[in-house]
């Protein structure tokens, strides 16, 4: 077996750490404040035990998403409302203790830390990283497959208990909906209620903020861990509220495609615009040098590194997006400063947004740049009209007080002046 391979094999132990920088980066999410906060959050390594990748291993690819189970130092923490307990775990040898005198896995070669345990239900997944110089299985810590099979037969019980704390929920809220079923209702409406109130961030909502992350995502070749250039899901946007491809013309995808996707599907490799919330992180296999016994953070931790990181994405698309406005409005000013530096027959003094071309010509009549319904050439024409009006009133007035002969021998003189002219 090839010891330095691009990803490395499940059922190992791996010391893995969070990279914020990374994860912004790849989104483009790079303006001096949100670097700022990347640069602030200091992530833990943690220890953990993978179980299998979610997509297939393939040359070229940026990193590999991987389900991986977080390595605890202490007893569980308690989930009251999922039936969860302390004492579901299973210790790591040499660890032998345990509330319920449970037997522990044993690892190949000797695992170096003497208080791990595998918890139960804390499996997550991540992104690792893919490094050239490849990850050393050579002494890496990992269980057989017989031991894999061991440490989930041990856990059987568990999940039984787990199921019967769930059929007495279940049981009791069928009794509850029974004695008081307006009770009942009124408690879903609210929790819908809060549930859909509109939330922002940085200004800006929600909905605006999953529509920008996901164009960001497309368009940043974050849909995939294929390398940007070699992206196959370039020319794929995806429904906010669906979450289905649809091509970017408009046009149904055809039967052969969609037999396509499901079968790049089997293999995980199907456009996900979720990928870049999905934690990247650097991983190594020679846990000893990474870890010791008494720094082994909790997996709660990570789980709350986790969510740190999701709000400094949205603080970042949030930023982005109100940039994007910012320069869409400057260009908006910029275009009408060009305007009316065409339209105007003398140079501002500051001519800010006019191009060299349209700051020299100002020579050029303004009626050889513009339509001629513009509404500049209009409202001067207005004016003009208006004050040939004002001057010829009081003379027409004059010439009809005069008679109808007199008036038509006046407007003929005005007419043939007005030709010589």
């Amino acid at each position: 077996m090839t010891d330095n391979l691009f990803v490395p094999l499940p059922y190992h132990y791996v010391a893995i750490r969070l990279n914020p920088t990374a994860m912004l980066e790849d989104l483009r999410l790079d303006d001096a404040i949100t670097l700022a906060e990347a640069e602030k959050f200091k992530p833990k390594t943690y220890l953990a035990f993978l179980l299998w990748p979610e997509e297939l291993p393939l040359p070229g690819m940026r990193w590999c998403r991987y389900s991986v189970e977080p390595i605890g130092a202490t007893l569980r923490t308690p989930i009251q409302e999922q039936g969860i307990t302390s004492d579901m775990v299973i210790p790591i040898a040499p660890n032998n203790s345990h509330p319920r005198g449970r037997i522990p896995v044993h690892p190949s070669p000797s695992f170096p830390f003497a208080n791990c345990f595998h918890w139960i239900e804390s499996n997550v997944t991540v992104r690792i990283r893919v490094r050239e110089d490849g990850f050393v299985h050579d002494r890496a810590v990992s269980l057989s497959a017989e031991e894999h099979v061991a440490l989930m037969r041990r856990f059987e019980e568990d999940y039984e208990r787990i199921g019967n704390f769930y059929a007495e929920q279940e049981a009791q809220l069928h009794h509850c909906s029974l004695d008081n079923p307006q009770n009942l209702k009124t408690q879903t409406t609210a929790a819908s209620q809060a549930g859909g109130a509109q939330q922002f961030t940085q200004g800006v909502s929600d909905e605006h903020l999953s529509a920008a992350y996901l164009r960001y995502a497309r368009e940043e070749g974050m849909l995939t861990s294929s390398n940007p250039m070699s992206d196959s899901s370039a020319g794929w946007e995806f429904d906010s509220d669906l979450g289905r491809g649809s091509s970017i013309d408009g046009a149904p995808a055809s039967p052969t495609s969609a037999s396509d996707d499901d079968f790049v599907d089997v293999f995980g490799r199907a456009p996900d615009p979720t990928t870049g919330l999905i934690p990247l992180v650097d991983a190594w296999m020679d846990i000893d040098q990474h870890l010791s016994a008494d720094s082994i953070p909790s997996p709660n931790e990570l789980e709350n590194e986790v969510e740190e990181m999701i709000q400094i994405i949205k603080r970042g698309v949030a930023r982005r997006l109100l940039a994007e406005k910012a320069g869409a409005s400057i260009g908006r000013v910029q275009a009408s400063s060009r305007d009316i530096c065409r339209f105007s027959k003398i140079a501002p003094p500051h001519p800010v947004g006019c191009d060299s071309e349209s700051s020299q010509s100002v020579s050029v009549p303004a009626t050889q740049h513009v339509a001629l319904w513009h509404p500049v050439l209009w409202s001067a024409q207005v004016g003009l009209l208006w004050s040939i009006t004002g001057y010829f009133m009081p003379l027409v007035r004059w010439h009809i007080g005069r008679g109808a002969a007199p008036l038509f021998h006046w407007l003929g003189q005005a007419a043939a002046k007005a030709c010589n002219c």
